[in-house]
C-alpha cells in the first residue's frame, strides 16, 4: 500500500492523498481518486500526471509552483507538468513510481 498526494490543477485548496495497493493500476487509482472526491462522472474523464520538476524531481510543498497551486492558480512548471503525456491506465501503481524514483505527487485534471 503506498499513499499518493494529488492535486486538483486549478482547483483552490485541492489536495488530498490516496492509499491504493502499488500493484494496481494507474486505472484503479483513477477509480480511487473518483471515489474519494465523489464526482459525478466517470473516472475515466480524470487525467494524471506526475508533478516532476524539471531536474527530475518531485515538486517539494514549498516550491513557488506548489504554492501557487494551492490557490488555484496553474504555474507556468505545473502547465509544462500537464502538457506531457498522461499517465496510462493501463500502467501498474509500481511501474509508475519505480521507473521515476518514487515519485508520490500526482496532478489531477479534469477532462472538459
Amino acid at each position: 500500500m503506498v499513499t499518493l498526494f494529488c492535486a486538483v490543477v486549478g482547483v483552490v485548496g485541492s489536495a488530498f492523498p490516496v492509499d491504493i495497493d502499488d500493484g494496481q493500476s494507474v486505472g484503479h487509482m483513477k477509480d480511487a481518486i473518483n471515489e474519494k472526491k465523489k464526482y459525478r462522472f466517470p473516472a475515466d474523464e480524470l487525467q494524471l500526471f506526475l508533478a516532476k520538476t524539471k531536474r527530475g524531481g518531485w515538486l517539494p510543498d514549498d516550491d513557488p509552483a506548489a504554492l501557487k497551486l494551492k490557490i488555484g492558480v496553474i504555474h507556468p512548471d505545473i502547465q509544462t507538468m500537464i502538457d506531457v503525456e498522461q499517465l496510462e491506465a493501463t500502467r501498474e501503481v509500481k511501474d509508475v513510481l519505480v521507473v521515476n524514483k518514487m515519485v508520490d505527487f500526482i496532478l489531477v485534471r479534469i477532462r472538459n
